[in-house]
């Protein structure tokens, strides 16, 4: 086997090798049983996604494709753009490099392996779309077909492009200053409030034109620009890469030399403080938890932004309870994808002794946690909920239910997230996107919090129940009890398990 395949079969075995952690007692197969369930999982999301989209556009007449299309270009962007300040150094470059093997081979085999990661995402969306339109006997040509899967190779050369051209740019423009890490995260954040405004506004611009034209308008000069574009976006991004991989990349050094002391805060007032410098300070940490609030905001945006036409031909029909509870569980949902709590205490990592030595009452760092998580999604709730109720013209039973239900599912999310971290820490990670999105407790938050975000159809559904004030109350008292016997949990057997975590 040549060097460029043993090292892009290393990568991909280190890739699967991570599943184990450092765990001895989990081998390798289970590892690659592990990747292939995941696999599994998101195929089942994506064609259930695909489904509902068939029963929803393809029953009304309207491009059933179009949505695999855009929900192909519009993640390219997001993960190109995204990922370039989050992706993982390469801490590997210096041994890779004193071997006796060529700079661009270690190169292309790195590329070539984030290539196989996007191509596999691609197909995982664009393969059920494909087959329940062949089940369905929908109107498109075996060519149209074709040139779907065909985009869903061409766009992992885009989306990793931008990647590599993103991360070289942002490098040289941030790290020599001093708030690099929070300029970096900023920069994340508004990338994907751009991006997903302008898909959520339009899918008239430039990139979805141009794949677009490439899979339904058939001709030379459609085919020929697309690929000569993603040909200079993976060509210029592997350059760039080749440029600075190996290099030891300039950081901030600060030219004070004087101790400044300040009046001493509340051990509550300095851990909160902490927390938030580190959460706006980790692009990972930061991007994977704010997506929540965020969309909130961009839907609310949205909302708001609708004439008036628009808005009083929904407010003539009679169905304001039930747009209270879809609202509801809408921005139930999306603060149930926050979770910062949840990761909180394995992400102290390699400074956990000094948390566990300093004499602070655990119930105190306890409540710092809770407050980084409800001061950061809470008022983006509680605004949101507001202005819907502001622009549907609600009653003010219905702007209660509306404001409560999301905030109470928030504050659950927050509490039960952080008892879960505290029971189940991971403190030996190589990476931290590892436990920000791998962990099983940030898994174990989402799901119990997705329930009851839709515990409102769910009680609907069961009992058949016609009073839609009558569901959304016991929601409310649903909530509450969970939020009582969480707290109840964290500050007794979360302080007992807090005590037993090994440094």
């Amino acid at each position: 086997m040549s060097n460029f395949g043993v090292l892009l079969k290393n990568n991909l075995l280190l890739s699967i090798g991570r599943m184990r952690g450092k765990k001895k007692k989990r081998s390798f197969g289970k590892a690659v049983f592990l990747s292939c369930l995941i696999c599994v999982l998101f195929v089942a999301i994506f064609s259930f996604y695909a489904w509902t989209a068939y029963k929803n556009l393809a029953s009304a007449g309207l491009d059933y494709l179009s949505t695999a299309v855009n929900a192909l270009t519009m993640l390219s962007l997001i993960l190109g753009f995204l990922r370039a300040t989050n992706s993982k150094k390469d801490s590997d470059s210096d041994l890779l490099l004193s071997l006796p093997i060529k700079k661009s081979t270690v190169v292309m085999s790195k590329v070539v392996t984030k290539y196989l990661y996007d191509l596999a995402i691609y197909l995982v969306i664009a393969l059920p779309f494909l087959v329940i339109s062949c089940i369905n006997h929908l109107d498109y040509s075996t060519l149209t077909y074709v040139m779907l899967i065909l985009t869903s190779f061409v766009l992992p050369l885009i989306s990793v492009g931008i990647t590599l051209i993103v991360d070289f740019i942002v490098s040289k423009l941030f790290n020599k200053t001093k708030f690099a890490g929070l300029l970096k995260s900023l920069f994340m954040l508004v990338m994907f409030f751009v991006i997903f405004l302008a898909y959520s506004f339009t899918t008239n611009n430039f990139y979805s034109v141009l794949i677009n034209n490439f899979i339904f308008v058939h001709n030379f000069k459609n085919i020929v620009i697309l690929l000569l574009a993603s040909l200079i976006l993976i060509l210029l991004g592997t350059f760039l890469f080749t440029m600075s991989f190996g290099k030891n990349t300039s950081r901030y050094k600060s030219k004070n030399k004087t101790l400044k002391f300040t009046n001493s805060s509340s051990p509550y007032r300095l851990f909160l403080k902490k927390d938030f410098n580190f959460y706006f300070s980790t692009p990972s940490y930061l991007i994977n938890t704010i997506i929540g609030p965020v969309m909130m905001i961009v839907i609310t945006i949205i909302m708001a932004s609708l004439n008036n036409q628009s808005s009083s031909s929904i407010l003539n029909l009679d169905f304001r309870l039930f747009l209270t509870l879809l609202l509801c569980t809408l921005l139930s949902f999306s603060a149930s994808t926050s979770n910062i709590s949840a990761p909180s205490i394995s992400l102290e990592n390699k400074s956990f002794w000094i948390i566990k030595s300093s004499p602070v009452k655990i119930s105190t760092y306890f409540l710092s946690k809770l407050s980084l998580h409800n001061f950061i999604v809470l008022p983006v709730v509680i605004i949101c909920s507001t202005i819907f109720a502001v622009v549907l013209k609600l009653t003010f039973v219905q702007t209660l239910l509306l404001i409560s239900l999301p905030a109470l599912v928030t504050i659950f999310n927050s509490i039960f997230g952080l008892f879960l971290g505290v029971c189940l820490p991971v403190l030996d990670y190589e990476s931290e996107t590892k436990v920000i999105k791998q962990s099983a407790c940030v898994f174990l938050t989402m799901l119990t919090s997705f329930v009851l975000s839709v515990l409102p159809f769910i009680i609907q559904a069961i009992f058949n129940m016609e009073n839609l004030y009558f569901v959304l109350f016991i929601c409310l008292i649903v909530n509450l009890v969970f939020i009582v016997i969480s707290t109840i949990l964290l500050f007794t057997v979360g302080i007992k398990k807090f005590r037993k975590i090994p440094c």
